[in-house]
């Protein structure tokens, strides 16, 4: 499943789930086990790190493409949760950007597997 797929899968989940408002950075592994941590890029954590406050309090201005009539043209984060949401096999984790962050800071290991995923997750969807 490419992470455009995935995407759509996980936007319908939280259309039938609604959650509180945050961001979400969308990865799917394309069918392996885990999710290298450099296939996210500092720039995406450091963009959720400011979302969330972590060394400033300032918060993030966003300027949003129209994708549809009516939407806004920005939208602005300040201490806010922010998501990394990664595409497993048999799920989705939902991990906060913060926890991400720091499993990729101490782990041993260059990847994160489904299974260590699913620890620190706030939220696992099973797909499979």
């Amino acid at each position: 499943m490419r992470e455009k797929d995935s995407a759509i899968l996980f936007r319908h989940w939280l259309r039938a789930n609604p959650w509180h408002t945050c961001t979400f950075e969308m990865k799917d592994t394309l069918g392996k086990d885990y999710l290298n941590f450099s296939e996210v890029k500092q720039e995406q954590l450091d963009y959720a790190t400011a979302i969330e406050g972590v060394l400033s309090d300032k918060g993030v201005l966003m300027r949003m493409q129209a994708v549809s009539t009516g939407m806004p043209d920005y939208a602005y984060f300040r201490k806010s949760p922010s998501y990394i949401v990664i595409k497993y096999p048999k799920g989705f984790a939902v991990i906060r950007a913060t926890i991400f962050l720091g499993e990729k800071t101490i782990s041993p290991r260059k990847s994160l597997t489904s299974s260590r995923a699913k620890d620190l997750s706030t939220t696992w969807i099973k797909t499979g």
